[in-house]
């Protein structure tokens, strides 16, 4: 839980502090680590569960405590952008593509319908769209791309029956599983007596549902709160896209877009976005894509100031300060020695003269 949460939190608690692509890579090592965490525990739990791969077992045995096969294939989604980033910035980045590959591997055994299809198609797109665009090392990355295909053309081809009944089991005929349909029809019923203002987050409770949420988050905004709360959804999604092209794309904004598409996608199906661990990674990249607009603006607002730094240099000027003040006393104190001399001699001189007369 500290891999997945920690690295992630703090960089959302200083997120005043923005340094271009240093805090984007740190941002997609954070992830990559809790993605890499899940996997680990997955693996553990198939050992434990003799390599069980039945798709009603494999979701009951899934469950970690902090994520389960669903919610932890959101965060191993998210991790999918980001690694893409490394590939992207580094030169030899192509020795990160069998991550990619493993991350897309698990999120495959977990049977996750909502990630699969996002997770999926995306890798495919990003991969392809990267002989193009990268710029640093692409023949290297070209020739483990092509590597990479041709692996994906044989294991297909190897595993063509087994991944046809699998596709089946998830897919056909019940496409959104775990009764997501009945859901979201007793949503739109209990939605209809109250347009307006929704039927309640509380509604879902009355259907013996165990979570506060439709599986969907435009539906989930729509039954809960009406019209009033689906507008208020589709404002923060105009917001968010008018943020990423509000200046001059970089890729550090570009592939933390990525994550929060992955994410959204993710979530019309599923409960990322009423979900508090994967809400703290939204927010951190929220807060990274304005910065990164800022930065580019050249509008940076300057990072919250080190007090340990103000203690010192409060320290320094307080002890000139006191040396100054030393000095203007020792002055005063010369001028009013010298002036108490000066009364001195006047006062003598005029006994003089007062003697003489």
């Amino acid at each position: 839980i500290a891999a997945v949460m920690f690295a992630t939190y703090s960089l959302l608690v200083n997120c005043g502090e923005y340094n271009g692509r240093k805090t984007a890579e740190y941002f997609a090592v954070s992830v990559i680590v809790a993605a890499i965490v899940i996997i680990i525990d997955y693996f553990q739990k198939f050992v434990i569960n003799d390599f069980n791969i039945n798709v009603s077992a494999v979701k009951d045995f899934l469950k970690l405590g902090f994520v389960g096969p669903n919610t932890g294939s959101a965060i191993i989604t998210l991790a999918i952008p980001m690694t893409f980033y490394l590939i992207y910035i580094y030169k030899h980045g192509w020795a990160f593509l069998p991550l990619v590959a493993l991350e897309l591997f698990a999120i495959i055994m977990a049977y996750s319908r909502a990630s699969l299809v996002v997770a999926l198609p995306g890798t495919v797109i990003v991969a392809i769209a990267m002989c193009f665009k990268k710029k640093n090392g692409r023949l290297g990355y070209w020739i483990a791309f092509g590597v990479s295909v041709c692996l994906a053309i044989v294991v297909i081809v190897l595993l063509r029956h087994w991944i046809y009944d699998k596709f089946v089991a998830l897919f056909v005929g019940n496409v959104t599983g775990s009764g997501r349909t009945g859901l979201w029809k007793a949503g739109f019923s209990a939605w209809k007596s109250y347009p307006i203002f929704g039927a309640g987050l509380w509604f879902l409770k009355t259907t013996g549902h165990w979570y506060y949420s439709f599986h969907c988050t435009p539906l989930t905004y729509l039954f809960c709160f009406g019209v009033v709360g689906l507008a208020a959804y589709v404002y923060h999604r105009y917001k968010t896209v008018r943020l990423v092209f509000s200046a001059k794309l970089t890729p550090e904004r570009v592939f933390v877009a990525l994550c929060v598409l992955a994410m959204l996608l993710n979530a019309l199906l599923d409960i990322a976005m009423t979900s508090a661990t994967h809400l703290t990674y939204y927010a951190a990249m929220l807060a990274l894509l304005e910065r990164d607009v800022l930065a580019s603006n050249a509008e940076l607002v300057k990072p919250l100031p080190d007090f340990r730094q103000l203690f010192r240099r409060g320290k320094a000027e307080s002890a000139v300060l006191d040396e100054h003040t030393a000095k203007e006393r020792a002055d005063d104190s010369a001028v009013s020695a010298a002036n108490d001399v000066t009364d001195k001699n006047d006062i003598n001189v005029s006994e003089e003269n007062n003697e003489r007369m």
